[in-house]
């Protein structure tokens, strides 16, 4: 089999990564809910949109135990893996359990009480044979870049063979030096940019040292650059809602959730986008607020708010490692 890695180009990115991190939308129902345990008790939540049962070896995810009936979950729920060398199984939270997948096979999750065993849910594990991801090709020189993660699939190699679990990709980048792994976590890795150049970075998967990833990189001087903009994308929640692009200075409807994205143009006429990372924002105004954006997969935009109340607000971007700041006016009507 052909082991690929295919890129999403970044105006889906920043819709439909920012819709997952503010977790507003819901993932369209599976036709058998694979995640529902063996006494029908609870369901193990979390992972992604697949409901798949079966990890990527190398990964680890934590999922939410639902109860399905009224009744809370019991206090006092022992987690255990009957295969803990396959998949392991520990409590993080009363209603939360981390899974880590050390290699291919088998392992079930079982939830005791004092009673006996309350529920309990098999999973498995493969090797990861290919990736969606995203990411910049342009980057400053110094500046981060994000690598999201959206999909990742078994030994079918395609969508219909989904896997779940993150952080499992070991990273590698030429010059060695070039590109530096600052975090991997929830679906995104992050890397600072050391040397001006085109550097290559790839991503192995850890069992069998299959390359998922392959991916080149431009990092530009910061001498080169030549001014600030910006644009918003409104994020749709409506199902007959369409996404709009806006440059900023501009105007956006009252109650709006939009992201905004910061390009630093360059003189060679070709502009690089800024990883949110790299942005510190100041809003003056009371039109618009910004979202939190705790363990967020988008690496480049920032999510706001536009209130019920119509006025203009001012958002100042600052970019240190540029040393400049720029401040935009959005009109809220």
């Amino acid at each position: 089999m052909n082991i690929t890695a295919r890129e999403r180009s970044p105006k889906k990115r920043s819709v439909a990564t920012t819709l997952a991190l503010i977790a507003i939308t819901a993932c369209a129902a599976e036709p058998v809910d694979t995640r529902i345990g063996e006494q029908g008790r609870v369901r193990f939540a979390g992972g992604g949109c697949t409901g798949t049962t079966t990890m990527a070896v190398g990964s680890r995810e934590i999922l939410t135990l639902e109860p399905l009936d009224a009744d809370a979950l019991p206090a006092g729920l022992e987690i255990r893996a009957t295969e803990p060398s396959v998949i392991a199984a520990s409590a993080v939270w009363p209603d939360k359990v981390l899974l880590q997948a050390h290699a291919p096979g088998t392992s079930k999750v079982e939830l005791f009480t004092a009673l006996g065993v309350f529920d309990a849910l098999a999973f498995s594990a493969e090797p990861a044979t290919g990736v969606v991801f995203d990411a910049e090709s342009r980057v400053l020189e110094g500046g981060s870049l994000g690598v999201v993660v959206n999909e990742v699939y078994g030994s079918c190699g395609t969508s219909d063979c989904p896997l779940f679990g993150h952080s499992f990709l070991k990273w590698q980048s030429e010059p060695p030096t070039g590109l530096v792994l600052l975090n991997d976590d929830r679906g995104m890795a992050t890397f600072r940019a050391d040397s001006v150049g085109t550097l290559s970075l790839e991503a192995r998967e850890p069992g069998k040292n299959a390359r998922l990833i392959a991916h080149a990189v431009d990092v530009v001087s910061a001498a080169g650059f030549a001014g600030l903009s910006a644009e918003l994308t409104t994020i749709p929640f409506e199902e007959n809602e369409v996404a709009k692009t806006v440059a900023l200075p501009g105007k956006v409807g009252r109650g709006a959730v939009f992201c905004v994205r910061i390009s630093a143009a360059m003189d060679d006429g070709q502009a690089v986008n800024i990883s949110r990372l790299d942005v510190r924002w100041r809003v003056d105004g009371d039109a618009v607020v910004p979202l939190p954006m705790d363990h967020a997969n988008e690496p480049l935009g920032t999510v706001f708010l536009a209130t019920s109340s119509a006025g203009t607000a001012v958002l100042t971007a600052a970019v240190d490692l540029l040393g400049r700041s720029k401040s935009f006016e959005l009109t809220v009507k």
